[in-house]
């Protein structure tokens, strides 16, 4: 019940900074295609062909702009002055930049696992890269933390974002290519967690 209570948390806040939020429970209720779309432009990587069926979510989080929605309120107010017109146009250019990826794709990604009772894995953060640098993939870490306080993942030690990581965790314990991070894991606990990442089957393709 507690973690129900931070996801309504979660979906409030990133309304609040101009995001959606959708929670899922399964990869049924989300659009698939979307799903793949934002994971594989995100890495850079496919993923490997069977991830849908071998990895087994807690939870989803999809991240959608609501900028499709403003247009539809602004319009009426917008077409009574003749003047205002082009500056609604003038924009423009940028309109499909931005509206693509909410109808096409979402635009940042979290796949969350249940590994013990109090302890999550986070198999997948990906944001498109358009939005890379915009605050998506901040914001959706932030509220991550807070659904899933203590959370553990890895990446390739040639992940570009493990700088970004290493500031979002306690600390980190790199082994072979992989590097594996944790964020508020109790010490009788790392071995478990450490074995477990490292240990699980690639989900990206090389």
């Amino acid at each position: 019940m507690l973690k129900i209570k931070r996801i309504l948390w979660i979906i409030g806040v990133l309304k609040m900074v101009g995001y959606n939020v959708q929670v899922h429970h399964s990869f049924d209720s989300l659009n698939k295609d979307s799903f793949i779309k934002t994971i594989e432009r995100g890495f850079g990587r496919k993923l490997v062909p069977h991830y849908l069926e071998i990895a087994n979510p807690e939870y989803i989080l999809a991240i959608q702009s609501p900028a499709i929605q403003s247009p539809a309120i602004q319009s009426p107010a917008i077409q009574s002055p003749a003047i205002q017109s082009p500056a609604i146009q003038s924009p423009a250019i940028q309109s499909p930049a931005i509206q693509s990826p909410a109808l096409d794709s979402y635009l940042g990604i979290a796949v969350v696992e249940s590994f013990q009772s109090n302890i999550d894995y986070l198999d997948k953060i990906a944001v498109l890269p358009e939005y890379q640098g915009n605050g998506v993939g901040k914001a959706l870490f932030e509220q991550l933390h807070f659904s899933s306080p203590n959370l553990f993942w890895r990446a390739r030690t040639s992940n570009p974002a493990n700088e970004w990581y290493g500031k979002n965790s306690d600390f980190s314990v790199q082994e072979g290519e992989l590097r594996v991070y944790f964020k508020n894991i109790m010490a009788a606990d790392i071995n478990a967690c450490l074995n477990y990442a490292l240990t699980k089957p690639k989900t990206l393709s090389d």
